[in-house]
């Protein structure tokens, strides 16, 4: 197992940052407060001139919002899909995880998993959809939720 995960870590690694990021960038039409290999984030107030940003330039970009933030990721990549790529990768049933989450970019990944949590200061729309709200917010929903099947009889 150790292998593989080194030798996806390479191929990674080897892979530069998408020409279309470069593009967006370059523009510097939007305010971008993160990069990395399949994501930009940026802020919500830049939707619309991301939106036609990403018309523009003619790049096959999705925009997912995330509680403020818009993130622009290549068509068909989220946390659903990188999911469904673990599992596999792990040979592991998506049914088998437990999955947590609080914004809209949660909600594809959280209807693939077994059972699906959103912590307190999820968005409505999240809380609605799982198997399980926490208590606390943040981190310590999610240590609530370890704590919680730790001391399990599952």
């Amino acid at each position: 197992m150790r292998d593989r995960i080194d030798q996806k870590q390479q191929q990674l690694q080897n892979q530069g940052i998408p020409e279309e990021f470069s593009q967006i960038v370059k523009t510097q039409a939007v305010e971008v407060f993160g990069v990395g290999r399949v994501i930009i984030a940026t802020w919500e107030a830049y939707l619309e001139i991301t939106q036609k940003t990403i018309q523009e330039l003619g790049v096959n970009l999705k925009i997912i919002a995330n509680k403020g933030s818009v993130m622009l990721l290549p068509e068909g990549i989220n946390k659903a899909s990188g999911l469904k790529a673990l599992c596999e990768f792990i040979n592991l049933s998506p049914d088998k995880i437990v999955g947590v989450g609080d914004g809209e970019n949660d909600c594809d990944f959280l209807q693939q998993c077994g059972y699906s949590v959103a912590v307190a200061n999820a968005l409505p729309e999240v809380k609605k959809m799982v198997n399980l709200v926490t208590k606390n917010s943040r981190g310590s929903g999610v240590k609530e939720l370890i704590d919680q099947i730790l001391n399990s009889d599952y």
